[in-house]
């Protein structure tokens, strides 16, 4: 069977995975807590819509995570400790003497990503890295906000409809916080493999580099 390509070398087969499974890292928990606490309120149409709503569920975590709600995007990505972006910053600071940090970052690393696209090979291993990375960094944030779960169940009187046990609480908690575990360890493997490969598409493209880097900045500093 051949898989379609959506770009950067991930099939629609593995982007479906990448929204369905934090989806349904979300649904789990929250379906394993209300098991836990109320068996009785757990029904076969309320399992099969939480199936059912694991991709739409998955692709608004995927949004939330990027916007870097509780932080857990900034750690995966690691902005400061990017050091493949170092000799890009260098050669825009060395043409632009007033370039601003941030911008110069932001260009930085859009020279990288068209330095990255032109070879194929490499380049297409480096995009599954960096959806792997993500994947489990968006897995992990679905966690997090699993947590809040018997929170929400406390706040609002209407979910309430028996007795909160605390050895439900023990339960979650536990298998919620081994579960988010495993997937942060993962992270900084993937991350440092994904480092390396960038390093090297940064260091035999120096010439295109610092080709594509003069034109940005010929465009930047002309008179409007």
């Amino acid at each position: 069977m051949a898989f379609v390509k959506t770009g950067a070398g991930i099939s629609e087969v593995e982007q479906f995975l990448f929204y369905s499974i934090p989806g349904g890292i979300l649904v789990m928990f929250i379906g394993m807590f209300f098991i836990l606490h109320n068996v009785e309120s757990v029904s076969t149409g309320l399992v099969a819509a939480g199936v059912a709503s694991a991709i739409p569920i998955g692709f608004l975590l995927y949004q939330a995570y990027t916007a870097n709600i509780l932080w857990v995007y900034g750690y995966c990505n690691q902005r400061d400790k990017q050091k493949c972006l170092v000799p890009i910053q260098h050669a825009f600071q060395e043409l632009w003497k007033d370039g601003k940090s941030d911008e110069i970052y932001h260009l930085s690393k859009r020279v990288l990503t068209i330095v990255t696209n032109k070879d194929e090979k490499t380049g297409a291993y480096i995009w599954r890295l960096v959806a792997i990375v993500n994947a489990r960094g968006v897995s992990l944030f679905a966690t997090l906000i699993a947590a809040f779960a018997p929170i929400s169940y406390l706040l609002v009187p209407a979910l309430r409809s028996s007795v909160f046990w605390p050895a439900t609480l023990t339960i979650f908690y536990t298998t919620l916080f081994f579960t988010a575990l495993s997937l942060y360890y993962g992270i900084p493997k993937v991350r440092s493999q994904l480092d390396a490969y960038q390093q090297w598409i940064v260091a035999d493209q120096r010439k295109e580099i610092k080709k594509i880097v003069k034109q940005i900045v010929q465009e930047k500093m002309r008179p409007s």
